[in-house]
């Protein structure tokens, strides 16, 4: 059996949702957002998605959408400096793992931030990578 694998197309605020045959299911915006990085598919059908905020510094963020795009909850992880979302899996254990760099203002050198959440994508722990510059963004 064929499992069905959406497209999700993710420009600013905007999200579309293809189905196989390519229908558009849902279009939505999302403003707290400036950018989608990662969509996953969760285990009741809805989609967790890691993104960068849109107010402020930008920060990583990373929330829960039903199958027609309705928004059901926002998380957050706020640094008093700039922090971007690099990629989010899920893991074996249930939970998720985001992959982001952060530095300290716009010219500085990057440094890996991992932040592991469990399966109702609560933070276990982050952690940031010291000593390892990265020109990233």
């Amino acid at each position: 059996m064929q499992t069905k694998k959406p497209l999700f197309i993710i420009t600013l605020f905007l999200c579309l949702f293809f189905e196989l045959k390519g229908q558009i299911t849902f279009e939505r915006q999302y403003t707290m957002f400036s950018e989608a990085i990662s969509v996953i598919q969760t285990s009741d059908s809805s989609y967790i998605m890691a993104c960068h905020t849109n107010t402020g510094l930008p920060n990583i963020a990373w929330c829960k959408i039903n199958n027609m795009g309705v928004l059901l909850w926002i998380k957050y992880f706020i640094q008093p400096y700039y922090c971007y979302c690099e990629e989010m899996i899920s893991t074996s254990d249930g939970g998720y793992v985001i992959v982001g760099t952060t530095k300290l203002n716009y010219s500085a050198l990057s440094k890996i931030i991992i932040i592991k959440l469990d399966s109702n994508a609560d933070i276990i722990w982050s952690r940031t990578l010291e000593g390892i510059n990265l020109h990233f963004r």
